[in-house]
């Protein structure tokens, strides 16, 4: 049997798991570890196996329950046009850092 994102959503979303938030979608994509646009084209389409179904349905509960980082269980997080790799103990980068490291090269160019 296959799955879609869209059975990840329902399970995400089921019983409250999730609030129904922008940064929370956004983390449920990480945690399904694909594409915004990847996650929306192929919502509907059967493309998961049982097991990665599965595995993803684990972090989702991993996220909602403990609190844990969505960068954490992708193993994977975008910061200023790059992709780190980000296990525990690692610090997340932020996207306040990443506004903050646009300031500091506009006021290097400046000089």
């Amino acid at each position: 049997m296959f799955y879609s994102y869209q059975d990840c959503w329902n399970y995400a979303f089921s019983n409250r798991k999730f609030e129904l938030e922008v940064d929370l979608q956004r983390d449920l994509i990480t945690i399904c570890q694909t594409t915004i646009a990847e996650f929306w084209f192929n919502f509907t389409r059967c493309l998961l196996t049982k097991n990665i179904y599965l595995r993803i349905c684990h972090k989702i509960d991993k996220y909602c329950l403990a609190r844990y980082p969505a960068a954490f269980l992708s193993r994977k997080v975008g910061f200023y046009q790059s992709i780190f790799r980000v296990e525990k103990g690692v610090f997340i980068p932020q996207k306040a850092t990443e506004t903050l490291v646009e300031k500091l090269l506009e006021l290097v160019n400046k000089k």
